[in-house]
């Protein structure tokens, strides 16, 4: 059996995504953290979540726009 960099990518990266979140919002789990300070972690917890999906967004649509390209080099030859 082979191995497949793609696959092994794409096992990977959620489970680190979802290590690094449970790191990120640990520290909520503190009693002695006041409002404030949790409001504003899960704030900028919930900005990174929608970069996160911007850039995948973004990542989707650069290569769907190269597939198409690839496709009209390869229908004018």
């Amino acid at each position: 059996m082979s191995f497949n960099r793609q696959r092994a990518l794409a096992i990977t990266a959620p489970l680190v995504g979802a290590g690094l979140a449970a790191l990120m919002l640990l520290p909520l789990l503190d009693r002695n953290l006041s409002p404030v300070t949790s409001g504003v972690m899960i704030g900028v917890a919930g900005m990174i979540c929608l970069l996160g999906v911007g850039l995948g967004i973004w990542n989707v649509r650069r290569g769907e726009a190269r597939r198409k390209a690839k496709l009209q080099i390869w229908m004018k030859h």
